[in-house]
């Protein structure tokens, strides 16, 4: 998928669809007893959970959905394939569906811990935002046409942005004050460092070589200052 470049508009409208859909799907899962009814229907009734915390995880999860809006129809200029889009779906489905039946059932009142994760999803937010946005808008400069951005947050980290998904849904999770939900952020991790990373510097390698092997012997991979 990458080096091919497409404004794959089917599958970005799809995909938005999709991920309104799911939205819709949480919002009665928090509001609507929508996790008591499937807990009834497998038979492990649950109580409902603090309702400052049901409203903080369908705020997040709007917030996600606007961001991930704007960085398709915006930042993405590869192509984005069918299977992408659709296992992007899937996954968005399990990551909501884990924080509203973990969260959604938590009656603990919001506290400290929630704040702290609030701190960390807004700060994750930015990181992948901003180095985005920053890259973006470098490479739309003519002279930097077929260049290797190294600038802005790709400073401290070839991989910024898969950086700050991992802070924002760590933060995320601990909203939800559950054991369970950091399977998210953890199964995200995994993925980014035995999949996405190597695939992604397999083809900047290739494109930029030796000024992307200059660039990967100054800059940490993934996490900045460690990894």
């Amino acid at each position: 998928m990458y080096g091919e470049y497409d404004t794959s508009f089917k599958q970005k409208i799809t995909l938005s669809i999709l991920h309104f859909a799911i939205i819709v799907y949480v919002i009665w899962l928090l509001f609507f007893y929508g996790v008591s009814s499937i807990s009834e229907l497998f038979g492990f009734p649950v109580k409902e959970g603090d309702l400052f915390r049901r409203e903080l995880i369908i705020y997040l999860a709007l917030i996600y959905y606007v961001r991930v809006l704007f960085a398709d129809f915006t930042f993405l200029k590869r192509k984005m394939r069918w299977g992408e889009a659709l296992t992007f779906a899937l996954w968005l489905f399990i990551v909501y569906s884990t924080f509203s039946f973990t969260g959604g059932t938590n009656d603990e009142p919001v506290g400290n811990t929630e704040y702290a994760g609030i701190a960390l999803y807004l700060f994750g937010s930015v990181i992948n935002s901003v180095s985005e946005c920053s890259r973006c808008m470098w490479k739309r400069k003519e002279e930097n046409k077929g260049k290797l951005y190294t600038g802005g947050l790709f400073k401290l980290s070839r991989h910024i942005n898969y950086f700050g998904d991992i802070i924002l849904f760590l933060g995320f999770a601990m909203i939800t004050r559950s054991v369970w939900s950091y399977v998210i952020p953890a199964a995200m991790f995994v993925l980014f460092v035995f999949v996405n990373i190597p695939m992604l510097d397999d083809y900047l390698r290739e494109r930029y070589g030796d000024e992307y092997r200059d660039y990967s012997f100054r800059t940490k991979k993934f996490i900045p200052f460690v990894y």
